[in-house]
């Protein structure tokens, strides 16, 4: 079979509209220059050619999109002349823009993931980008990344008002605290949720201020005690603050404003709050549309450690925004994602080092295992999987604004992952908000689509492996 794996793949690179195919008599690329102009909801059909009807039922396919490869969802084949089938599927999600797209078939062996060579690359023309424009309406699903890995997700809660942030307690409830200052507690075991206001998050200076990352402590199943970051915008700048209540019974109470910090310069804020492997509290901020970023280290009771230099909360300046943190099992190295107006990036910063140092995106010429963070990702999140009975263990998962999906980093070195990501979610979910994981197998994430689904729709989704 792996040799009729190797039949030419024949692209339509005229599209079908409207779900009725218009279909091309010429298997070549269109003519250099030209591209076809689509609107990214047609589907792209294709000639699959010697290969046998039983064959031909495990044989599945992967478009290449600006030589980035994703699974095709939706595909379907009817018998065409001789021994080859005709197919088509919808095409896979595209920003607006120029694109390149090939086709490959594949199947799975015993030995891994068998692929034919790629077709002959068709020009497209995105005339505008299609997200998806309503939040997923069933509570799970099994599907493959562009990999061909098998995933599941279950939507856990799909009412989110502009969630910020999420973690995961020992129990498996999810803690997500929404921009508005009210905290979700969802239990994947019960049949609803509990909303419970959390005002004190402000500490009654609540004009402007927005909840941005919630974190629990490292004792959280002893001690209950979880942290909440918000922010205030002042005439210089924001003022942060980092909020201690304790939980008991989906309810909070004991609020202390732990950290009250002003960020001079810095814009519309927004921050990741995480606790190091060391014990100390970690808060990541930045602005979106800034060239720079600060992560400030404190004690748990909001206290400068006494290693901080000079005496500061400022453990390391960067020059751009650090859209997430996280630290890899065993290892004190703090790695982030970066973002701003002109990089994306991965960064490891290690104890010891002013400034850290800075693995930046690949540019032409850099070395070819350097990590590929995709131009126009737009990171929200980083999480690290640390889960021996994942398939995702050691990697590194980065949720994305841009290109509406979590991109799974190879995290088998020690330094950041190499190599080109692989797309886990492929656009089903919309813009991703942000990821984090737990001990189990399982990924959980939240998606920010308020522009395309409406206020209070957005969802909260675990995803796991399937093996």
């Amino acid at each position: 079979m792996a040799r009729r794996l190797l039949a030419s793949l024949l692209v339509l690179y005229t599209a079908a509209v409207g779900g009725c195919d218009r279909d091309s008599s010429s298997s070549s690329s269109p003519p250099t220059g030209s591209a076809e102009s689509v609107t990214g909801r047609e589907r792209v059909g294709w000639i699959q050619g010697s290969v046998s009807a039983g064959d031909m039922m495990v044989l599945q396919f992967a478009a290449y999109v600006d030589g980035s490869r994703r699974v095709l969802e939706g595909t379907s084949c009817s018998p065409s002349s001789g021994d080859s089938f005709s197919c088509s599927a919808p095409l896979p999600p595209m920003t607006a823009g120029r694109h390149t797209l090939e086709i490959a078939s594949f199947f799975n062996s015993d030995s891994g993931v068998v692929e034919s060579p790629r077709s002959p690359g068709i020009q497209l023309m995105v005339s505008s980008i299609v997200a998806q424009l309503s939040p997923p309406t069933s509570s799970d699903g099994t599907f493959a990344a562009s990999d061909g890995q098998e995933l599941r997700t279950d939507v856990l809660a799909g009412d989110l008002v502009d969630p910020a942030d999420a973690a995961v307690d020992a129990g498996g409830r999810v803690f997500v605290v929404e921009q508005r200052g009210t905290l979700r507690i969802v239990d994947p075991d019960s049949t609803g949720t509990d909303a419970a206001p959390i005002e004190p998050l402000f500490g009654g200076r609540d004009e402007g201020a927005r909840a941005l990352s919630i974190a629990l402590a490292p004792d959280f199943a002893r001690s209950g005690l979880l942290y909440t970051l918000s922010a205030q915008p002042t005439a210089n700048g924001a003022r942060l603050f980092v909020t201690r209540f304790r939980e008991l019974r989906g309810r909070l109470g004991e609020a202390a404003v732990v950290v009250s910090s002003e960020v001079p310069g810095l814009g519309e804020p927004d921050g990741t709050l995480r606790f190091g492997p060391d014990g100390a509290m970690y808060v990541a901020v930045g602005s979106p549309d800034g060239d720079s970023g600060q992560i400030l280290r404190f004690l748990a009771d909001g206290r400068i450690p006494a290693e901080n230099p000079g005496g500061s909360p400022v453990y390391w300046s960067i020059d751009s925004m650090p859209a997430g943190i996280d630290w890899r099992p065993g290892d004190v190295s703090l790695w982030t994602i970066e973002t701003s107006r002109t990089v994306e990036r991965f960064g490891v910063r290690r104890r010891g080092e002013a400034a850290g140092s800075a693995i930046a995106a690949r540019q032409p010429g850099a070395a070819n295992d350097s990590p590929r963070v995709p131009r126009g990702t737009r990171a929200s999140g980083l999480a690290i999987v640390n889960a021996p009975a994942s398939p995702f263990d050691g990697d590194a998962i980065v949720s994305s604004l841009g290109l509406a999906d979590l991109l799974r980093f190879d995290g088998s070195r020690a330094d950041p992952p190499a190599g080109d990501p692989v797309r886990l979610l492929q656009g089903r979910f919309g813009a991703i908000g942000g990821v984090t994981t737990t001990s189990s197998d399982d990924i959980y994430f939240f998606t920010r689509n308020n522009e395309t689904w409406d206020a209070g729709r957005d969802v909260l989704v675990r995803l796991r492996g399937v093996k």
